[in-house]
């Protein structure tokens, strides 16, 4: 086997990002170009868009809420911040 074919990418599309964080490709690029919030991204070129896992995983880790209460504080949060 090829040693890049056992080499895990260390970017990933936007097809890919949002099949790992279980979402659709139109909703990140919504966030990319409305939501401050949403998960960081790289750019390489005009329209080469690409995303770390670190940071899929570190969006992912910021959205963690115990209870519905709780996110709706972090919201309420958030806007204040905002």
């Amino acid at each position: 086997m090829p040693r890049s074919a056992t080499l895990k990418p260390t970017l990933l599309t936007t097809k890919e990002a949002a099949i790992y964080l279980s979402l659709k490709p139109g909703t990140l690029e919504k966030m990319r170009l409305y939501d401050e919030d949403g998960p960081a991204f790289v750019t390489l070129c005009c329209s080469a868009v690409r995303y770390r896992p670190c940071d899929l995983d570190a969006y992912a880790a910021s959205r963690v809420d115990r209870s519905i209460s709780a996110r709706q504080k972090r919201l309420r949060q958030q806007r204040v911040e905002d």
